[in-house]
């Protein structure tokens, strides 16, 4: 086991905010509520992967974040489900433009998800396209030193088996591992999203000691009722177990961040209380935290 320490920091997906507010103002509210650092959402607009939009837009970005004592430390690409050859390589060049725009702001890691059993047939089908596609990135990843984290999905078919969710694409620990092992890369990590292991009834403590220190680099922290992929915040979805998941993440000696994806937490509320709303994040996040780095 890795054993080097790592000073984890706070960060937290940033497209609710940027809906509300210009990039500017959102990295203020980011800073101003206590995160140390933002999960940049290139889905929300396709302009942040437009080949129109300048580099220097981003290098600004960056620069205007590190003036507040802050960084882009993780990224979002966009998540679309190709029909055939065309839409797959707009998608393909979309995601490659995302990584270039990652390297600018400064970004470590990039969430992509896998290509999930809705897409393509189950098996090895799906684990071959998947490959294919995983693969097409390693040079970019290379090239640009970002890393690219697969994400565990769920069946988005919402009340089937009984109202229970069924497993999609590396929600299972050991398919995660299969994914990982055979592309056999430091560019390609694991990104655990919480609320789908959930959502899945796994449990994320287990996850994430399969997982492991030397494959867990990433997560997607939010809560969830059990049915949906509600995306709020830590204790508000009711489903989690928050202290062994500290826990599990304190006995790997996890040495990514603690980057929340609940921004659904925000939407009910008017703009003028995303300030107050955004805090309560950090605090509870913070108290999570200090059980992982006790």
């Amino acid at each position: 086991m890795n054993n080097t320490k790592h000073k984890m920091l706070l960060s937290s997906s940033i497209g609710t905010i940027q809906r509300q507010y210009t990039m500017e103002e959102s990295i203020d509210l980011m800073y101003d509520a206590g995160f140390d650092a933002i999960d940049f959402s290139f889905h929300v607009d396709e302009k942040f992967y437009s080949k129109e939009t300048s580099p220097e837009f981003f290098k600004n970005l960056k620069q205007y974040a590190e003036n507040k004592g802050m960084i882009f430390n993780q990224a979002h690409a966009p998540f679309r489900h190709p029909k055939d050859k065309e839409e797959m390589d707009k998608y393909i060049s979309d995601i490659i433009q995302c990584i270039k725009n990652s390297a600018l702001l400064g970004v470590e890691t990039i969430v992509v998800h896998p290509l999930k059993s809705t897409d393509i047939a189950e098996g090895e089908l799906l684990f071959d396209a998947n490959m294919n596609f995983y693969n097409i990135f390693r040079p970019y990843c290379e090239e640009y030193g970002v890393k690219v984290a697969l994400e565990n999905m769920y069946m988005g078919k919402w009340f089937i088996n009984g109202g229970v969710l069924v497993d999609s694409t590396c929600s299972k620990p050991e398919e995660f591992i299969k994914y990982l092992d055979e592309l056999n890369s430091d560019c390609f990590v694991a990104c655990l999203d919480i609320g789908h292991v959930l959502l899945v009834r796994r449990d994320p403590a287990e996850f994430i000691r399969v997982l492991g220190n030397e494959r867990l680099k990433a997560l997607h922290v939010h809560d969830v009722d059990g049915s949906k992929d509600l995306h709020t915040i830590p204790y508000y979805g009711g489903f989690a177990d928050w202290d062994s998941i500290a826990e599990a993440l304190k006995d790997i000696n996890y040495n990514g961040d603690f980057t929340l994806e609940a921004g659904n937490f925000l939407k009910p509320l008017p703009k003028e209380l995303y300030p107050m709303g955004a805090k309560m994040m950090v605090e509870i996040s913070r108290h999570i935290m200090k059980k992982i780095e006790m």
